[in-house]
């Protein structure tokens, strides 16, 4: 996850807004192009329409949720690509509040603050573990 922007700090209700990118990708054989089939391209899909091919095809997603958010997350756009390989890349650019229960102001304006984003995966450790895209990770500016 790249954070783009902190949008607001609230020491009293103790959160913090975010605009950020999620990015996942994954490796799913089933998705590669078919023996013969041309394909030059990245396939690409909104989110929903992704989720109905891997539903139709008896395939799991990678569903997830934000442990701290605080109200909705409002996304931009959520996308899907899927190379020839089947090798996926999902992306969300969204805004959102998050939960810092942990600020401490004491030394304002010569603090150092920490801001955790927590995303859990809806299916259990055993089928889906997720590791950090260490490129596409941190605060501020795009690797690409």
């Amino acid at each position: 996850m790249k954070v783009d922007q902190i949008t607001s700090i609230n020491q009293k209700k103790e959160n913090f807004g975010v605009v950020a990118t999620l990015m996942m990708e994954r490796s799913i054989p089933e998705l590669a192009a078919k023996a013969g089939e041309q394909v030059f391209a990245q396939r690409m899909y909104k989110a929903s329409e992704f989720v109905r091919l891997m539903h139709e095809q008896h395939l799991m997603w990678s569903a997830h949720s934000f442990h701290n958010v605080q109200g909705r997350v409002d996304y931009q756009n959520r996308l899907v690509a899927v190379d020839p390989d089947g090798n996926v890349r999902y992306l969300a650019r969204f805004t959102a509040t998050f939960q810092a229960p942990d600020f401490d102001f004491r030394r304002f304006p010569f603090d150092e603050q920490y801001f955790h984003l927590t995303l859990d995966s809806i299916a259990p450790e055993t089928v889906v573990t997720y590791r950090t895209i260490e490129k596409f990770s941190g605060l501020g500016g795009y690797p690409w």
